[in-house]
């Protein structure tokens, strides 16, 4: 992956920018290579089926590419490992993932908003829903944010609404963070960060995360990033 973003690097014009041909083909390579890097650790699982860490192996790799994909993994694993304790922490892992895999209802969570009161979010009104999960001290979060900031800006006066749910545990730091980043939509806090229900339905272990809900309050996609997520969005639109 590091040399082919390297070749492509070396494809950019003067404005720092891919042609539109070459920015599709890239788009392309960078899919084949998740697909191929997929079957790749399928194969990887197969072959180390009877490894006692084989299940710790798998579900660190659950949200990178999702429910579907650690399901098919897990059933590589032989019925001795399935049965283990970490066998048995990845099947229930992976049970509370199948609630809330694409097509299933966003979970009922209360969250508290900025002005310190608990809410009840709900998704049933007809709209596209974009979730940003992050956190003050995260790096990536806080670049994502800038860059959601542009897309919410394309949608202005479309059913498309985005929301942003801090993983934070000190309530203070997420305040300051907000205010620094200037948040141009509605902002709340899951206290309990990643040990909150919603995180662990989702199977949020890193952030960001994105989750996408159509316009009937269901997930209809988890972690799309940049022009995935808007040809996702213009497609819960039709």
């Amino acid at each position: 992956m590091c040399t082919l973003k390297k070749e492509y690097a070396a494809k950019r014009g003067k404005d720092g920018l891919l042609s539109p041909e070459l920015d599709r083909e890239w788009k392309e390579q960078q899919q084949r290579y998740l697909v191929r890097l997929q079957e790749l650790l399928l194969d990887y699982t197969r072959e180390h089926s009877d490894a006692l860490f084989m299940p710790i192996f798998i579900r660190q790799y659950i949200s990178q590419f999702g429910y579907e994909w650690g399901k098919n993994a897990y059933k590589t694993l032989n019925s001795e490992i399935q049965s283990s304790q970490p066998g048995r922490l990845l099947q229930a892992h992976l049970e509370k993932l199948s609630h809330t895999v694409n097509g299933t209802p966003f979970p009922a969570t209360t969250l508290q908003n900025t002005k310190g009161e608990n809410v009840n979010l709900k998704f049933d009104d007809g709209k596209v829903y974009v979730i940003d999960f992050w956190a003050s001290w995260c790096g990536p979060c806080r670049v994502m944010m800038q860059a959601l900031k542009g897309i919410h800006k394309e949608y202005a006066g479309q059913p498309v609404e985005f929301i942003s749910i801090s993983l934070e545990e000190k309530e203070k730091n997420w305040l300051v963070a907000d205010r620094e980043e200037q948040i141009p939509w509605e902002s709340y806090r899951s206290e309990k960060a990643f040990n909150s229900n919603i995180a662990k339905h989702l199977g949020i272990e890193a952030i960001p995360f994105i989750v996408l809900i159509d316009k009937q309050g269901k997930i209809a996609a988890k972690n799309p990033r940049d022009e995935e997520l808007i040809d996702k969005i213009n497609e819960l639109l039709k």
